[in-house]
């Protein structure tokens, strides 16, 4: 399928092909501005014959993958012993108590379900760019930038099947089994519009950046490590950097759009 090449995303139109009727089709949407970037936009479009496309509803996922978090290569890295709530290892997410559509213990920085999986925690951990993750005890999920604070263990310490997959294990008894997360070095981004997914955290998650245009405002994204997502709204011309790949409620409405990293 062709790319469309066009100075801004709001105009961009997929290559239709031989259909005349309602019909899925995506494009990749690059600026001569900024051509490192590329956002990946797939659309519901329908065209009368002799008539203008009208875009009907769209349908926006990174790289073609509707996965909950970024795109990431997980590898195990071994067992390690936790601490006590006072003392946790992987503590990245306290002062979260939402992120998306999970809940979190704020007070500990835990999530804790009843179908926790490999792929369950490292979705959760990728929203925010986090290098690792931790299972312990079946359906316990920590996110952390380090690890090891109290030791590493023998494999034989995590020992405990995923509450949510039962060919995977899941840490033990006070024991994390630990993954650390790879993300690609890419420019790709998600458009999400309209969306009600929100961060709630004590944390700061998010910092303005003065620029002219979305591209502009994704590749000062881009050029940072902890950002994770931008908003940016075409009105009021304001962008805002986001440290997890939701922004908190202030910045949602239908003045924001929502890019997410891929």
């Amino acid at each position: 399928m062709r790319p469309a090449k066009y100075d801004t995303i709001e105009v961009c139109l997929c290559f239709l092909g031989p259909k005349r009727h309602k019909y899925e089709s995506c494009c990749l949407i690059t600026s001569p501005l900024t051509p490192e970037l590329k956002i990946l936009k797939l659309s519901k479009l329908w065209r009368p014959l002799g008539q203008k496309i009208k875009v009907i509803s769209l349908l926006l996922c990174a790289l073609l993958t509707c996965a909950a978090g970024r795109v990431a290569q997980i590898s195990y890295v071994g067992c390690y012993q936790d601490g006590d709530n006072s003392n946790r290892d992987l503590t990245a997410l306290k002062g979260v108590s939402r992120l998306g559509l999970y809940t979190i213990d704020a007070n500990i920085g835990i999530i804790n379900n009843g179908d926790m999986s490999l792929e369950f925690c490292s979705d959760v951990c990728s929203l925010g760019g986090f290098p690792y993750f931790g299972v312990q005890f079946s359906e316990q999920c920590f996110c952390g930038t380090s690890y090891g604070l109290h030791g590493k263990l023998d494999d034989s310490k995590c020992d405990m099947q995923c509450a949510g997959n039962s060919l995977q294990t899941c840490g033990g008894f006070g024991t994390s089994s630990i993954f650390s997360l790879a993300y690609p070095k890419n420019n790709f981004y998600n458009l999400l519009k309209n969306s009600a997914l929100t961060v709630e955290t004590s944390k700061t998650s998010f910092w303005p950046a003065a620029t002219p245009s979305v591209m502009h405002c994704l590749a000062k994204c881009s050029a940072r490590a902890d950002c994770q997502a931008a908003v940016f709204s075409k009105r009021l011309l304001a962008c805002h950097l986001l440290a997890f790949a939701y922004p908190p409620a202030s910045l949602t409405g239908p003045d924001w759009n929502l890019y997410q990293r891929g």
